[in-house]
């Protein structure tokens, strides 16, 4: 059964957190209330990366990675140097056959990764940060995922994860269930994958930064060369939710609050909304739940100020 919360500071009135567009924050990507979902298809990365996306290497289940440049430059599908890159998507009308000049006229671009022994293998990552996921909830990532050079004898074959973590720079990620289960590619197979990843409630409603991560954490295997692998057409949907005036803006112990919130999107059945109280501080830590609503539409949370709460 999914929680969702509606957050208020206790201080000397309610307050009410909510979420903006999409916006730019020192690198971070803000999701908006309303704008779900967000997509992302790479095709303005000639003049960088979008906001909230980094290339990583050395990224491991304990480190978030060591940033790194992405090429802007148009670069062919069967380069060597190991590298994040600028490359032509493998979506239609490309095809394996289509040489560097066709590649480098393709509008339709992806970012790619060329893993060498030096470069990447293991810890190549595509990262994006999230300012937080405040008021949203159940989040499914999809995406492409290419080899997209056909050259060669069968070479190494790349196993890439899907993970998360939070804050700043996290210190541990969770590996996320994919479908298909298992992610791999292979040079000489010019392929494509449709990914799909849920992930249930573990970004509900999270105040911090969350990171999620396209990587590879474990070496490559076979033998020859690796792989040059890359992400297109991100689509990152989620639920949201808003919160109405309370009124009045103090209350006694035990008082009776009505809470209202408005949804702006589609919630499962057995869908709850909670309130809570923070502490005098406005901090959420180890916030108190107030009161609950088992709903799918917009409405109002009948709460009771704790007996025991104390004056901001």
């Amino acid at each position: 059964m999914k929680q969702n919360y509606i957050n208020f500071f206790r201080k000397l009135f309610l307050f009410i957190v909510s979420a903006f567009l999409f916006t730019k924050s020192y690198g971070q990507l803000t999701l908006g209330i309303g704008s779900s979902p967000y997509t992302q298809k790479f095709n303005s990365i000639a003049g960088g990366l979008p906001t909230g996306w980094s290339v990583k290497t050395s990224a491991t289940n304990s480190f978030l990675g060591t940033t790194v440049s992405l090429n802007t430059a148009t670069i062919p599908w069967i380069t060597s140097m190991g590298q994040f890159a600028n490359c032509a998507s493998s979506s239609s009308p490309a095809t394996q056959s289509d040489n560097s000049a066709t590649q480098n006229s393709n509008t339709n671009r992806a970012i790619a990764v060329r893993q060498t022994n030096a470069f990447g293998d293991p810890g190549a990552a595509f990262a994006l940060q999230l300012t937080n996921t405040t008021g949203l909830s159940d989040f499914i990532l999809t995406f492409k995922l290419m080899q997209l050079d056909p050259t060669g004898i069968n070479g190494r074959t790349t196993t890439w994860n899907i993970d998360y973590g939070f804050g700043a720079a996290p210190s541990s990620f969770t590996n996320v269930s994919t479908s298909p289960s298992t992610l791999s590619t292979t040079i000489n197979f010019w392929t494509t994958t449709n990914v799909t990843v849920n992930f249930g409630s573990a970004l509900t409603n999270k105040s911090s930064n969350v990171w999620i991560r396209i990587c590879t954490k474990s070496p490559s295997s076979g033998a020859g060369s690796r792989s040059f692998t890359a992400i297109d057409d991100v689509s990152l949907s989620y639920n949201n939710f808003t919160s109405g005036t309370i009124s009045p803006t103090t209350y006694c112990q035990s008082a009776a609050i009505s809470v209202p919130y408005t949804i702006g999107s589609v919630f499962n059945p057995g869908n709850i909304f909670t309130a809570q109280l923070s502490d005098g501080l406005g901090d959420f830590s180890n916030a108190t739940n107030i009161g609950s609503l088992s709903s799918v539409s917009s409405g109002t949370i009948s709460a009771t100020c704790p007996s025991n709460a104390l004056p901001a």
